[in-house]
């Protein structure tokens, strides 16, 4: 997003086009800006054997629901009867075909269906990873039941796709983790055991599986979950940098996440909410790999002792390393939050330890750099977070 050519009159502003905002003489793009570039595929419509379906803007990345839903007497009704996904290569945005839904397969349905299979080809499986993606498109309307089953179709997906190799799937499975996170508060309970262990082991796998040395899976990026896979060379030393930057919205755009791979320490950017530096040595005889994963809240890690105020929502980031040596972890987060009526009281480094089912400080110290940023330095790379204790400003 470019400033325009205006000069402005107060030297710590400036003018954005397209919608954009100026922050510390930067224009902060909204997601469908990057530059002076469009990030979206424009509305459309899709002429197929079942009928013309519509979609709105969808952005580069992403998956879009058409605005025809199955019928009210079907399974699914209220559910989007067909999805495109929208690219980008080599510059040039473009929209996929279109995938249909079987407006009389649930999520139940398609718990059994995955659950029988014992040789499961990858076909099939890509085939149940759409449904059940197409079947989560709407998160608010799941129901604590449909949550658990959700979670258990991905995980099963998660684990064939380790088997099978299958990137597509496991883009698929993302996509629909990062929907997973947009269910409504009052059917995600956390004391629902059910729920609880699943999601529990669905990000367990998920690490698992963006670290196989076998799946060629490079990044994913959905509103709520971004995923990162790196090779590292054996017999070396790796610098990986990782830099989400801010934008408009609470969510996540591929072009706002940067991955340098060659980083040798941490750079701060300033214009960043969140920063992972991570530094790792292989062996000599075996590539290893580095699996980086943001989650954008923190639906999946509900703590029972260190709960959330004031509506606060915890991005949780992790690495996880196959054949590699962790040398050490650095981390900044820069939150987003009213000034206006809070300031950052403390802080604390956390990272989720599954023994406990909770969040834990062990191996990890806390600082606040020059600028007013939190930093933790660790020495693993499970699941981190800040816990912030804000204060509220009580002006005359």
């Amino acid at each position: 997003m470019k400033p325009s050519s205006l000069s402005p009159a107060n030297p710590q502003s400036c003018y954005c086009q397209n919608n954009g905002t100026c922050e510390n003489e930067i224009c902060v793009c909204p997601d469908e800006w990057k530059g002076d570039h469009s990030n979206f595929c424009a509305k459309s419509e899709y002429n197929s054997s079942q009928g013309l379906f519509t979609f709105h803007k969808i952005l580069v990345g992403c998956y879009g629901y058409s605005q025809e839903e199955c019928e009210p007497y079907t399974l699914n009704a209220n559910i989007s009867k067909a999805s495109r996904l929208c690219t980008e290569k080599n510059g040039i945005i473009s929209l996929q075909n279109d995938t249909l839904t079987d407006c009389n397969v649930n999520l139940k349905n398609l718990s059994e269906k995955i659950m029988k299979y014992s040789g499961i080809t990858e076909e099939e499986l890509v085939k149940i990873a759409m449904a059940a993606q197409m079947l989560t498109s709407e998160p608010h309307e799941l129901t604590s039941e449909n949550i658990s089953l959700a979670a258990q179709i991905v995980k099963n997906i998660l684990n064939q796709s380790d088997t099978l190799d299958s990137v597509e799937a496991v883009s698929l499975a993302i996509n629909t983790i990062s929907q997973l996170l947009n269910v409504n508060e009052t059917a995600f309970d956390p004391t629902n055991k059910d729920i609880f262990n699943i999601t529990q082991s669905v990000t367990q796998i998920l690490g698992d599986v963006l670290t196989d040395l076998e799946i060629s899976f490079s990044q994913v990026v959905q509103p709520n979950l971004a995923a990162s896979s790196i090779i590292l060379q054996n017999g070396t030393t790796h610098g990986i940098m990782l830099s989400v930057l801010k934008g408009h919205d609470d969510t996540l755009v591929s072009n706002r996440i940067e991955l340098n791979t060659n980083a040798t320490k941490f750079l701060l950017n300033t214009n960043a909410e969140v920063q992972m530096f991570v530094n790792v040595s292989t062996n000599s005889t075996q590539d290893g790999k580095l699996g980086i994963i943001l989650y954008q809240n923190d639906k999946f890690f509900q703590s029972k002792v260190r709960q959330c105020t004031n509506n606060q929502s915890r991005q949780v980031i992790s690495g996880n390393i196959a054949e590699g040596v962790l040398n050490g972890v650095e981390l900044l987060f820069n939150p987003k939050y009213n000034s206006a009526e809070y300031f950052i009281h403390d802080h604390a480094c956390v990272f989720w330890d599954y023994d406990m089912d909770d969040w834990n400080t062990a191996g990890c110290s806390k600082s606040t750099d020059e600028f007013g940023y939190l930093r933790c330095q660790c020495s693993h790379a499970t699941n981190f977070a800040v816990l912030m204790v804000r204060q509220e400003l009580y002006l005359n």
